[in-house]
């Protein structure tokens, strides 16, 4: 009998022990002793600009009675120098208060927001204010790509596919090329396809040479352009070396994309859903505006 008594009480305790811990580090809705929040970042769909553009999502205790944010640029923060909890009061005072909403699945409280046009790094701080004062911070980070224009122009489409040219906005479409401010050897025809819908180019350490000049050759990485096809889904676009999964198709092959020295550019694109290929053997071309 004493044997089962000890066992019975030893239950007891243990139980006991385990709903204090719970209270103590706040695991349990509606009993949490410290305020928490936590920062999450996602890719936004179009039309926003995913380069820039980043979706925040914070997600408190039930012990966070106010939620503040603040997103600044890494260099800015680290300037400051200040400790945890002195930046955590600075966001406070600085930040944004948001307005939280109950998460019935798991009794978090929550707030999603868009921050757009972000650049460069960037930290994303929050902090969650308990009704006693007390403060919790957590951070993302997120380094926005930043893009320098170099020409405006007009993308020109030969496509002949009549499945290619029900999804494009048009054959002549204006747009402006843009290089990539940390990789110079990125390029990008903005908002070509729509907002939010760019091409992106790589120019490689290779020339050749043609009637019209010398070009730099160029590679067009697997990317959609955010159309979506009524009856095969998803549009993709890549130059045919991706394509074959063989660089020497586009450097050696005849299938290259190039970049002469004034930005006209030719591109010999294969386009394809996940059934199969749409077409491929034709050029579009950029051509720059006249100044």
């Amino acid at each position: 009998m004493k044997r089962f008594t000890k066992i019975f009480f030893a239950v007891l305790a243990t139980v006991a022990l385990a709903s204090c811990a719970k209270e103590q580090y706040g695991t349990t809705p509606g009993t949490d002793a410290q305020p928490s929040v936590r920062v999450y970042t996602y890719a936004p769909s179009l039309p926003y600009d995913a380069d820039s553009d980043v979706i925040l999502r914070l997600s408190a205790n039930s012990a966070a009675s106010d939620v503040y944010y603040l997103a600044e640029s890494a260099s800015e923060k680290e300037a400051k120098g200040m400790s945890d909890d002195a930046y955590a009061g600075y966001v406070v005072s600085n930040g944004t208060k948001v307005s939280l909403s109950d998460f019935a699945f798991d009794g978090t409280k929550q707030y999603e927001t868009v921050l757009e046009g972000l650049k460069g790094d960037n930290v994303i701080t929050a902090v969650a204010v308990a009704a006693s004062g007390v403060k919790s911070s957590s951070s993302a980070s997120f380094y926005g790509i930043e893009w320098a224009d170099i020409v405006s122009g007009t993308f020109y489409s030969q496509a002949s596919s009549s499945l290619i040219l029900r999804n494009l906005p048009g054959t002549e479409l204006p747009t402006v090329l843009q290089q990539r401010k940390d990789k110079k050897d990125v390029y990008r025809l903005r908002n070509v396809f729509g907002a939010g819908m760019h091409l992106v180019i790589n120019t490689i350490n290779q020339f050749g040479e043609d009637a019209d000049g010398v070009y730099q050759f160029c590679r067009i990485p697997a990317q959609t352009p955010g159309m979506v096809d009524a009856s095969y889904g998803t549009v993709g676009i890549r130059d045919v070396g991706y394509w074959q999964n063989d660089d020497s198709f586009v450097t050696d092959g005849g299938y290259e994309c190039g970049m002469y020295e004034d930005y006209t550019m030719f591109f010999l694109m294969q386009w394809f859903v996940s059934a199969g290929s749409l077409g491929y053997n034709w050029y579009d071309f950029f051509i720059p505006d006249a100044e």
